[in-house]
């Protein structure tokens, strides 16, 4: 788990971030609080991937503040596990703070349990399916110290049946061992499902021209009328 004395808070203050010339974000502010999971939704090429640059400090605002209290990591819309190691050495690395050898094994064989991957700790990420590959990213995160996760479309490229399976089990493990996301992604119905606020990012230049709570207890249902009506709210922000 984290450092107790870091609070995962997040504050992002008038930034502002472009490429030769080309303004990408403009005075973008945002504030996250702990544990509280924002999923961010724009049209294409609006700078959702390069907001989470900014936030895990691949990129450097060119104006404005970006201050992250926590420990970060990312979760990849391609995935990054690493394909020379198995399902258990790809966990491992989330656990390199634990000293002990056998700490860090139990910790492994914690979080293969929590991500219903037993069995599979010697395969490799060829050997796996999309969605299992998801899950062993996920479980990779939170079986490190991680106090904040970033996610950039991690379930675009699952067909529609394994989204919704995974969709339930982010919230699931989420609820088991609480951290404070950040999602981006194109999907509103993904948006809806899993999301205590969504932010609705304009065109280019982007800034935030909506935001909304949704207060629908889980397991959610795509058919609730609470989330069609923030569903269609979304849609109305984008101009759909």
């Amino acid at each position: 788990m984290g450092n107790n004395n870091w609070v995962s808070h997040i504050s992002i203050e008038n930034v502002s971030f472009g490429y030769h010339n080309q303004k990408v974000i403009e005075n973008l502010n945002l504030k996250v609080n702990k544990g509280e999971i924002v999923v961010i939704i724009g049209p294409s090429g609006c700078g959702k991937t390069s907001l989470l640059n900014l936030l895990n400090g691949y990129l450097l605002p060119q104006s404005g503040a970006v201050q992250m209290n926590g420990l970060i990591r990312t979760v990849h819309q391609h995935g990054s596990l690493f394909p020379w190691l198995t399902v258990n050495e790809n966990i491992g690395i989330g656990l390199r703070h634990l000293k002990s050898q056998r700490t860090q094994q139990k910790a492994i064989q914690d979080m293969l349990e929590l991500i219903n991957m037993e069995g599979f700790e010697d395969h490799y990420p060829h050997q796996l399916s999309g969605g299992m590959k998801q899950r062993v990213e996920l479980g990779r995160v939170l079986a490190g110290d991680a106090d904040i996760i970033l996610m950039d479309e991690p379930f675009s490229s699952l067909d529609y049946q394994a989204r919704l399976k995974m969709r339930r089990e982010l919230i699931g493990l989420l609820a088991k061992r609480p951290k404070t996301v950040i999602m981006v992604t194109h999907d509103i119905e993904e948006a809806v499902q899993i999301a205590d606020r969504i932010l609705v990012l304009t065109k280019r230049p982007s800034m935030v021209c909506a935001e909304l709570d949704v207060n629908v207890a889980h397991p959610r249902h795509i058919s609730d009328p609470d989330l069609i009506k923030i569903a269609d709210n979304v849609l109305h922000e984008l101009g759909l």
